[in-house]
């Protein structure tokens, strides 16, 4: 008896994770304003963001935030 190899298993899908923060430029990105606006924002209180280092980030919770609250 001749028997077939058992071929591997597909290889599984790429895991794909969404982000937990932003980067501003990545921010003004996904919500469709300039990274000027953005700062704009922070600067008013409107969206907070935190200082890592040299970089700034801003939470997705505070940009769904800021998106459910000026919802039309």
């Amino acid at each position: 008896m001749n028997r077939r190899p058992t071929p591997p298993p597909p290889p599984a899908p790429p895991l794909l994770l969404e982000p937990m923060a932003y980067c501003p430029e990545d921010a003004a990105l996904v919500m469709g304003l300039t990274r000027t606006a953005i700062y704009e924002l922070i600067r008013a209180g409107l969206i907070k963001s935190v200082k890592s280092g040299k970089r700034r980030i801003i939470p997705r919770t505070e940009i769904q935030a800021y998106l459910d609250s000026h919802a039309a």
